[in-house]
């Protein structure tokens, strides 16, 4: 694996494995780049646990993954990275199980104005229907990382950002924190 230096190498081969994809193209064999933002893109397009386990591997590090490119490739529409990668997942779908990790440091870097891109299509997954009467392990990880992050919760009763209300209560969730860590004991 290299490093995340931004590059233009990087950022062209980037791209190539992005087009190739888009035409149908098959480009599993840039699962095995030696570059990982290569490798990524190449697993947007990939259906198997390798590419998975590529992308989720990816997410556990936002950070560096929105750092990859200098110029981000078309392909991305001027979003973050991660953004792009989570929704590459999500569409597979996989299991909350499978992408914990991914999920998890997601959520615990996340803030209320992402729901749409971040927190909410990982709330999604671990809920495909409504909240259950009984929560697993993993949902109430999911769930216990959301009320723990402050940026996701807004203190200010009066404000209320519409996306985050609609991501909560599309599986169930009160909007407010302390509701939601109260439903989270009695679903535990």
């Amino acid at each position: 694996m290299t490093t995340f230096k931004k590059s233009d190498a990087r950022t062209k081969r980037a791209e190539r494995v992005l087009a190739l994809g888009q035409r149908g193209r098959d480009v599993s064999a840039y699962l095995n780049d030696a570059d990982e933002a290569v490798q990524a893109c190449a697993a947007l397009f990939v259906r198997s646990p390798r590419a998975s386990v590529i992308l989720i591997e990816a997410l556990t590090r936002p950070d560096q993954v929105d750092d990859w490119f200098e110029d981000q490739p078309a392909f991305f529409g001027g979003m973050c990275t991660r953004f792009a990668l989570l929704q590459g997942l999500v569409r597979r779908r996989i299991t909350i199980e499978e992408m914990l990790p991914a999920a998890l440091t997601l959520i615990a870097k996340s803030s209320e104005i992402l729901a749409d891109y971040e927190w909410g299509p990982i709330l999604q997954v671990a809920f495909p229907e409504p909240l259950p009467q009984r929560l697993t392990e993993v949902q109430r990880a999911v769930l216990e990382a959301l009320v723990a992050n402050d940026n996701i919760w807004n203190p200010n009763p009066h404000i209320i950002d519409a996306n985050a209300s609609a991501a909560k209560r599309a599986v169930g969730l009160p909007i407010s924190r302390d509701e939601a860590k109260e439903l989270i004991g009695k679903l535990s």
